[in-house]
């Protein structure tokens, strides 16, 4: 059998469909997501600097953050770029603006790999568990690193090895005791490539930044229950929605019931799932 080569075209173009499909369920477990990814939020807002009159770059920022938060502290004399290639996750990201009144983001549908971005326009670029994902990051940091002011910053949280992650991992090792989870092609970006924090910093010292620093943070994911983790997982999860697309509803239901009961052990004696993981957070900057 002949070995299945990398595609990052195709690999983009899957990505971009997956986050399309699983965007209702993103704008529907916003508050469990939020509520465990805001203060690594406002930790990258500190790392880059952000401050009132900046102008910002928002890599990956899916339905609205870190944008809209940058955006309320840039405030009307800054402005903030907020770039996804998913067009569904980017709506939900305008309703929340609208709803929140703010009105200096300008929203972008477009491969972040691709953006256009003049030289030396940006004070900051801030990117939350995005980079895991780009088949080029070397090239896209090297475009970024031109897009920042000089003295621009840059700042990134990518997640830790699978040990570390299990609100990513525990779904994977579950589900593979029952049914073969294809394994992707040598190459293929994946959540937990850039955990390797020696490799991660050399990625950006090759792109020209400098003054590197990197520290861990952890990241608490609370659900009221087993029933409650199941469809967060569900409905959120866009790699699952591809392997369960040809399962019949037995296979469905057979395959959750094993899941629900592996979860048994995470639970706490009143039934909620509480999950500490471990994230990585990169800052650095552009030469003055």
């Amino acid at each position: 059998m002949s070995k299945i080569e990398f595609d990052p075209i195709k690999f983009k173009d899957d990505q971009r469909k997956s986050w399309d499909s699983a965007a209702t369920g993103w704008d529907k477990w916003w508050p469990i997501f939020e509520r465990a990814g805001e203060p690594v939020s406002r930790r990258l807002l500190e790392l880059a600097f952000v401050q009132k009159g900046d102008r910002v770059l928002d890599i990956a920022t899916g339905v609205g953050e870190p944008a809209l938060t940058a955006a309320k502290i840039v405030g009307k004399e800054g402005f903030v770029i907020a770039a996804d290639q998913s067009g569904e996750m980017l709506k939900m990201a305008r309703d929340r603006a609208k709803l929140q009144g703010i009105t200096n983001v300008d929203f972008r549908e477009t491969d972040c790999e691709e953006i256009k971005l003049d030289d030396n326009s940006l004070n900051a670029i801030i990117c939350r568990w995005g980079f895991m994902f780009m088949p080029n990051l070397n090239d896209t940091l090297n475009r970024l690193y031109n897009a920042l002011k000089p003295g621009g910053s840059i700042s990134a949280a990518v997640w830790s090895n699978p040990q570390k992650v299990p609100i990513v991992s525990f779904v994977i090792s579950s589900l593979s005791e029952i049914i073969e989870i294809p394994k992707p092609p040598d190459g293929t970006p994946n959540p937990f490539c850039l955990s390797d924090t020696n490799k991660l910093e050399t990625i950006f010292k090759q792109s020209g930044f400098t003054g590197i620093h990197i520290e861990k943070m952890n990241v608490k994911f609370v659900l009221s229950s087993i029933e409650d983790y199941t469809n967060y997982i569900k409905d959120i999860s866009s790699h699952l929605k591809a392997i369960f697309k040809d399962k019949s509803v037995d296979e469905k239901n057979e395959i959750w019931k094993h899941f629900k009961n592996s979860a048994k052990k995470l639970a706490k004696s009143d039934g909620s799932i509480h999950m500490d993981n471990e994230t990585i957070c990169i800052a650095a900057q552009k030469r003055e």
